[in-house]
């Protein structure tokens, strides 16, 4: 009897590491979480929408975060559009098990796109004087740019940005 319960915990410890294995290397691609995304910016920002395929979510053993990269992102407002090639984010789940701010960081990555559609992209969401001048005076181009960025336990941005 003693060994049938010996056996059955070490069936239960190895299943156990093996699914903790499996979601910290390869990870879960998920449809789960794409409306709590999609409505969180929304709640940041009415003008953007969040378009993407899936989310796929990766656990970091070391530091009990959770990792989501978006498949396929593309970030819309007013019949503009950006494709991404990158956006993951980084959540602590220590701070989400306790209800508070667990988004860390974001670090997005823009496919390789003429300057003047980001331009024109960047003034539908934030319209103002120097990206009008921006407009007059950039002509041609092309433009890919990779950026992270921070928020502290408020869910300010942390202004750590050159």
């Amino acid at each position: 009897m003693a060994k049938k319960i010996t056996l059955f915990f070490i069936f239960l410890i190895s299943i156990f590491l093996a699914g903790t294995i499996y979601i910290s290397t390869i990870g879960i691609e998920t449809n789960s979480f794409n409306n709590l995304i999609k409505n969180k910016l929304k709640d940041y920002n009415k003008n953007i929408e969040l378009d993407f395929d899936k989310a796929k979510l990766l656990l970091d053993i070391k530091s009990f975060n959770l990792k989501i990269k978006l498949i396929k992102p593309i970030i819309k407002s007013e019949k503009k559009e950006i494709k991404f090639s990158k956006i993951d984010s980084i959540i602590s789940l220590k701070s989400y098990l306790n209800n508070e701010f667990a988004l860390k960081n974001i670090k997005l990555k823009i496919e390789k796109v003429e300057t003047a559609k980001l331009i024109d992209f960047a003034r539908a969401i934030y319209p103002s004087p120097f990206i009008f001048i921006l407009k007059n005076t950039i002509k041609k181009g092309q433009i890919e740019c990779e950026t992270e960025l921070f928020f502290n336990t408020k869910g300010k941005l942390i202004e750590n940005y050159e």
